[in-house]
């Protein structure tokens, strides 16, 4: 499943090229009137979440947070740890359709607060696993899955501020963004010993990123009203091959230790598309300004991953605890384009004059982040099982102030209840998410300082059938 945030402004963090619109809206008035003081327009941030490991995937995983790298059997050990494709008895397919997410977001921002929800729909997923009777024994089983790694698609916002509150001076703002890495994944599991498993994986990471922005209103310029509108468009997309491994050690019958390791990722192709406009009037001048690229350079860089897990069974009880460490990606290019700002003047004396800006590149800056997750489960029965976890998502971003993204550290909790049957198992449960960020100004000019409070509420449920 993934978690997905309702925007009321520009604050994003993965998923989410978001100095591009920073950029945007800083040039409306500040290039259009050049000849003005700068006009004290604020600058939201996209509010796309990039954090990693919340999304939780498989029939019983999901519901027990993702705490699930030593004990994964199923299809769904593609996602968590291809090692345990080799604990699979049988040929199995694990399945999700889309889901339904209640998100509800508070920003605060420019003394004002402004607060929204609503109810989505959520990504599904596939995973299948082959074993008997196809392969024949139990040392060998292949997989393969299509999961979200990460998701998040914040709904479209449109909001009205007065600045200051009460002046009667109006910025108008809309914006819809979203940013989702899926990665359709072929893995080999393989049992080394009756204890020990192994499992490799290699998939194609497609990462897309879409931002859709316009920004208006009315604001002060040398004690004369100017009015501005811009439209801002971008989209892009990167692929990247991702490689896997992992490991599964059953070191007693009540003790499990589980491992993987994922590549940063081998860079294959990207594309973008950037197109921005704007109209400024005031002081005397009515000046536009234009922008657009096809080629400029995308880019987004997964981390190195290294996790570990350890379960623990005690008769009708059994729980695990997974670490996952991102590793420091650093300081990088987002976005660059060797295409300039073209921008034309209409003089006070009905004179045009044209001239042109360079594009200044948008960098992202990722820091190294350790998540947790917790799950535990309890056997009420022959084929039913009582669920529950919790997690951690600490935002990857390094400079806020840089970041196309809002930084924000999440945490959820999960509960429900899983069935398994001869052939068919399935599972129902519910995951609460919340996070808070503080308001960061932006190092791109005087900036919007916006805070942002995020919830979510997910169903998670899933079936799966055994050959």
């Amino acid at each position: 499943m993934h978690r997905s945030s309702d925007a009321p402004r520009r604050v994003s963090s993965a998923h989410d090229g978001g100095r591009l619109a920073l950029a945007a809206v800083l040039l409306v008035p500040c290039a259009a009137l050049a000849q003005s003081p700068a006009v004290p327009v604020p600058i939201p941030k996209n509010i796309i979440l990039p954090n990693y490991d919340n999304v939780l995937v498989g029939p019983v995983e999901a519901v027990e947070a993702g705490a699930y790298l030593a004990r994964t059997s199923d299809a769904s050990a593609n996602f968590y740890n291809p090692a345990g494709l080799a604990a699979a008895t049988r040929s199995a397919i694990t399945a999700s359709a889309s889901g339904f997410v209640w998100s509800w977001l508070r920003s605060r921002a420019l003394g004002q607060t402004t607060s929204s929800s609503r109810i989505e729909t959520t990504p599904g997923y596939f995973a299948l696993v082959i074993g008997e009777p196809i392969l024949k024994g139990d040392r060998l089983r292949l997989g393969f899955s299509i999961t979200n790694a990460v998701s998040s698609s914040p709904s479209g916002i449109d909001e009205v501020f007065e600045v200051p509150p009460g002046s009667g001076q109006r910025l108008t703002y809309s914006s819809k963004v979203g940013f989702s890495v899926v990665v359709p994944t072929v893995s080999v599991g393989y049992k080394l010993t009756r204890t020990v498993r192994l499992g490799v994986g290699a998939g194609l990471s497609h990462t897309t990123y879409s931002d859709q922005e316009t920004f208006s209103g009315e604001m002060p310029i040398s004690g004369r009203t100017a009015q501005f509108v811009s439209v801002f468009r971008a989209s892009g997309d990167i692929y990247h091959l991702a490689l896997s491994a992992g490991v599964q050690w059953d070191a007693t019958p009540r003790l499990t230790l589980g491992a993987v390791v994922r590549a940063p990722g081998l860079r294959i192709s990207s594309s973008s598309l950037v197109t921005y406009e704007s109209a400024t009037q005031g002081g005397g001048l009515a000046t536009s300004t234009y922008f657009r690229d096809d080629s400029g350079a995308f880019d987004y860089k997964p981390p190195l991953e290294l996790s570990a897990g350890i379960a623990c069974r005690l008769g009708p009880v059994e729980a695990e605890i997974d670490l996952r460490y991102h590793s420091n990606v650093g300081q990088y290019t987002f976005y660059g384009s060797a295409r300039s700002l073209q921008v034309t003047t209409q003089n006070p004396d009905g004179t045009t004059s044209r001239s042109t800006q360079a594009f200044t590149d948008l960098t992202y800056s990722s820091r190294a982040v350790t998540n947790v997750a917790v799950g535990a489960r309890y056997h009420a029965g022959k084929v039913l099982a009582l669920r529950a976890g919790f997690f951690a998502s600490f935002s990857p971003i390094g400079d806020a102030a840089l970041a196309p993204f809002q930084r924000a550290d999440l945490y959820g909790v999960t509960a429900g209840a899983a069935f398994a049957g001869e052939h068919w198992s399935g599972s129902l449960g519910l995951a609460y998410e919340f996070g808070s960020s503080t308001a960061v100004q932006s190092s791109a000019g005087a900036g919007l300082g916006t805070a942002l409070d995020f919830r979510s509420a997910t169903l998670l449920y899933a079936i799966g059938y055994k050959f």
